[in-house]
């Protein structure tokens, strides 16, 4: 099971991203993380592929 497409647009602790990328970005920028383009891409499909707890 994958994540549950009723959850877009609620991500954070406090949903204020719209999608992963941005919470990806978020992230990289906050800790320095230096990702590239590619590398935030992968993170995203990788996240998207981990499975719902419902």
């Amino acid at each position: 099971m994958f994540m549950n497409p009723s959850n877009k647009g609620r991500f954070y602790h406090d949903g204020r991203f719209a999608t992963l990328l941005d919470v990806v970005n978020h992230y990289n920028v906050h800790f320095n993380l230096g990702l590239t383009n590619r590398e935030k891409l992968d993170l995203v499909e990788y996240l998207k592929s981990l499975p719902s707890p419902d």
